[in-house]
């Protein structure tokens, strides 16, 4: 019997429990840079813009989540784990770790390149670490 392959949608799915909009939806999967993440595609960004509306180029999105004690800017804080979008707003910025394109996909090649330096740069270190032949 021949499997169905797995969606996407159906791996990010299969991460959170969606619940009411004013409940967190906790990430349960991987992180990258301490944000939700499968295969190393960011997915905060993902499931906003197929929940609610494509973000426009220029924009970024914010979270609104933040308890007073939260500190914004510190990878710490467990909100980065929540992907419910309705703790998003959509406003103007550059970069950001929210900012990607709009597929998700490695397919710029400086950005190709960029990861396979760096995978190679990873790789050599824990050669010369472990005494083997680098």
């Amino acid at each position: 019997m021949l499997r169905r392959p797995i969606t996407f949608d159906e791996k990010v799915d299969a991460r959170f429990r969606r619940r009411s909009r004013s409940e967190c939806w906790w990430w349960e999967g991987s992180l990258k840079e301490g944000r939700p993440a499968i295969n190393l595609r960011h997915v905060t960004r993902y499931i906003y813009e197929r929940e609610i509306a494509p973000i426009p180029p220029g924009m970024r999105l914010y979270r609104t989540d933040h308890d007073p004690d939260c500190k914004p800017k510190a990878r710490k804080c467990e909100h980065f784990r929540c992907v419910n979008p309705w703790h998003l707003r959509v406003g103007p910025g550059q970069g950001g770790i929210y900012e990607r394109d709009v597929n998700h996909e490695l397919t710029d090649p400086e950005r190709a390149a960029i990861y396979k330096r760096r995978v190679r740069e990873n790789s050599r270190g824990k050669e010369q670490a472990s005494g083997g032949i680098g």
